[in-house]
């Protein structure tokens, strides 16, 4: 009985996690994000990483972080954040604030 009680509740935990992170997701596009892929590798940030996606432009970090994660083509949310534009890669623990190149 014990174990079915912790997988509703360990079941409930993730369908709310799935429901913030949709409306995030919204909140991001209707506040001038949007979302995309990393064109290729991605193997985290290191203070000057440079980020093609698969739109197209191209995005320089532009606040210091560093974090190694590999991911092949995951996928992107920039949006606006205190006068410039962060980018929250999947996989990734936070947003890094970064620069559009092109």
């Amino acid at each position: 009985m014990k174990s079915s009680k912790k997988r509703v509740a360990g079941w409930s935990r993730f369908l709310m996690f799935a429901i913030a992170l949709s409306v995030l997701s919204v909140s991001y596009a209707f506040a001038g994000g949007f979302e995309s892929q990393v064109d290729g590798a991605f193997h985290g940030w290191d203070g000057h990483t440079v980020v093609r996606l698969t739109d197209g432009t191209i995005w320089l970090q532009r606040e210091y972080y560093y974090e190694y994660h590999y991911a092949y083509r995951p996928r992107v949310i920039v949006y606006t954040a205190s006068g410039g534009w962060k980018m929250q890669i999947e996989g990734v623990s936070r947003a890094v604030g970064v620069e559009r190149l092109r």
